[in-house]
């Protein structure tokens, strides 16, 4: 899947390549124009997106102008043949333009789970991978963006096509795609006024970091975005925690490493600067049919209660039914989970107290910021963003805005939390009233 997020620190926004929104100039609206096959320039397919290659494997960007087809009249295609799309592009009105004018950036994102199969054989090739980064230069170009983001799920990973050599084959793609973008900016902007970011989506699972050139990607990316999220779901045969802050109690669930704390010690370790790594954050759920605790027995995804996304329920949908549910946090992983008390059906998500943990982790840690999957997850009906506030807030207050102050969990006719048998209540509300210590 694409990998939409956006970076609190350094802020920008990641979109997919498809979407219909990507439209980055002003200029009439014009329905029927065709350009002639051999007159003109494809920004992102076929071509070689302003590079002359006759100096062999030098990156030297010409700089080749677009069809002008009429006065800020702009084209792009759709499809690798056939007519251009000449359709007005609106930038000032577009997500880009309005992402620019608030002093974010906007970069693509290319990948994502159902797309990565191709990623092996194209970065086998040193052809494919250099016609690859120079078709990312005409994204830029076309669409004034300012970055890119891979999103390869995940190098060396078998059962999506992975092979024993794409841990290399992966760096070769990453230093084409950056030496096609620094071309491309010692002639469209010689004083540096602009620079191009490359950022990827990373794995967290301990087996997969383990695989993976830390020192090489961390040589090559100005961003490493941490998939620290998924960590455990329906496909375990124990009830646990999507996006652990810190590892699950081993003597109910062993997963060492599986957790925000693990996933980044590791790269850490490996070889990553801190200043560049991203902490995954994210706005769904974890559902399990039939449990009412955590690290117990399950029944599989809860697709009954929640019939949306496979049972991976967006957070607002979540808080829509969180009034029928016990709602509870876990103060090991530092996350909240709910389940419902009569049938039955819980799920682990992330709250506005563990999402406040997570920016102060990523603050006292100081990694370069957060990531989010994804921005439409909080979005409720009244067009209300809980989460990303939270982030923002935090992110304006730093440490001594106190967690705990968001604490949020069930509680019966006196008063009390409604705790598992084997859970010690935390008394957060004996120290806080109204919001105020």
């Amino acid at each position: 899947m694409p990998y939409h997020c956006i970076l609190s620190h350094h802020t920008h926004t990641l979109l997919s390549p498809s979407s219909s929104y990507l439209h980055r100039h002003s200029g009439p609206r014009n329905w029927n124009v065709e350009v002639p096959e051999d007159t003109g320039y494809a920004p992102q397919f076929n071509d070689n997106n302003g590079f002359n290659d006759k100096q062999g494997a030098e990156w030297n960007y010409v700089g080749d102008k677009y069809v002008h087809i009429g006065e800020n009249i702009y084209c792009h295609r759709n499809t690798p043949s056939g007519p251009r799309d000449c359709n007005g592009h609106f930038y000032d009105k577009g997500l880009i333009g309005r992402a620019h004018s608030q002093g974010a950036e906007v970069y693509i994102s290319i990948g994502g789970w159902s797309s990565s199969s191709v990623f092996p054989v194209l970065a086998a090739s040193g052809q494919a991978r250099r016609t690859f980064a120079k078709n990312c230069v005409g994204l830029i170009r076309e669409y004034g963006v300012d970055g890119i983001d891979i999103v390869w799920e995940f190098p060396g990973y078998t059962p999506n096509g992975g092979t024993g050599d794409d841990a290399k084959n992966f760096v070769l793609l990453l230093k084409d795609v950056r030496s096609a973008l620094d071309a491309y900016q010692q002639v469209a902007f010689p004083n540096n006024e602009k620079t191009f970011g490359l950022t990827a989506a990373l794995p967290c699972v301990p087996e997969m970091i383990a695989y993976q050139d830390i020192a090489g990607l961390n040589e090559v990316l100005t961003e490493l975005s941490l998939k620290t999220f998924d960590f455990h779901g329906a496909w375990n045969d124990k009830v646990g925690v999507n996006s652990p802050l810190f590892d699950q109690p081993p003597e109910k669930f062993e997963s060492a490493g599986m957790s925000v704390h693990g996933c980044t010690e590791r790269w850490v370790q490996g070889g990553a600067d801190k200043s560049k790594i991203n902490i995954g954050v994210p706005f769904y759920g974890r559902t399990y049919l039939g449990a009412d605790r955590l690290y117990g027995p399950h029944g599989g995804a809860d697709t009954g209660h929640w019939k949306e996304h496979g049972g991976a329920p967006q957070y607002h949908e979540i808080l829509d039914n969180l009034l029928e549910m016990i709602s509870l946090r876990d103060d090991v992983t530092k996350t909240q989970y709910a389940y419902f008390a009569e049938d039955r059906g819980l799920v682990s998500f992330d709250d506005n107290q563990s999402i406040c943990d997570k920016v102060e982790y990523s603050i006292e840690n100081e990694y370069h910021g957060l990531c989010v999957w994804d921005l439409s997850g909080d979005l409720t009906e009244t067009y209300s963003t809980p989460l990303l506030d939270m982030i923002n807030l935090k992110l304006g207050n730093g440490i001594k805005l106190d967690c705990e102050l968001f604490r949020a969990e069930t509680r019966d006719e006196n008063g009390e939390v409604v705790a598992p048998p084997d859970v010690k209540p935390n008394p957060w509300y004996g120290k806080y009233r109204c919001g105020k210590q």
